[in-house]
């Protein structure tokens, strides 16, 4: 088998999972999990398409004989190592959940302004002499885009007299970045 052949196997293996092989795409799937040249990540199939295919008893043996490959010491530890995993999970949440039942943080904590030396920390206070602060802050960035463009106007004039889109982008390449 060439590749395509094999994602073509995968893929009727995904429509499979989700019920939407038609029976000749299944019987498909149950000859290649027959035959003997299944790509080592396709092996995990064979004995659950064994089962498909033949039935019961033969399936079951053949899953008996699979799962018997698999360390049982290895397989306990997994085990082990998520129920451990989730109880700690379980036990943060709960001390996050049950200990973090703090008011909402003022934005302002630790805030503070100095007005003829003394150090002002009163949210009241701090707030409307912020949000002018900010309102100064957003008329100057108006201000200096309304300046980038004034002095930006002129060199586009000056890129619009070049005879091709290339010869401008270097030129504003040049200028601008």
């Amino acid at each position: 088998m060439n590749t395509n052949d094999y994602n073509r196997i995968e893929e009727l293996i995904a429509r499979f999972f989700e019920g939407g092989t038609t029976g000749e795409e299944e019987k498909e799937l149950y000859g290649f999990f027959a035959g003997e040249n299944i790509p080592l990540s396709l092996v995990p199939y064979k004995p659950l398409f064994g089962y498909f295919e033949h039935g019961m008893p033969a399936g079951l043996a053949e899953m008996e004989k699979a799962t018997t490959m698999i360390p049982r010491r290895k397989s306990l530890l997994s085990v082990w190592i998520v129920a451990v995993a989730a109880s700690l999970l379980v036990a943060a949440f709960s001390i996050l959940f049950f200990t973090n039942k703090q008011e909402v943080e003022n934005p302002f904590e630790g805030s503070y302004i100095i007005r003829n030396g003394m150090r002002i920390t009163d949210p009241d206070i701090i707030r409307p002499e912020l949000e002018a602060a900010l309102r100064l802050v957003a008329l100057q960035v108006e201000e200096n885009e309304r300046l980038w463009e004034e002095i930006r106007d002129p060199y586009e004039a000056v890129i619009r007299q070049f005879p091709d889109e290339y010869s401008q982008e270097a030129v504003r390449n040049i200028l601008f970045k």
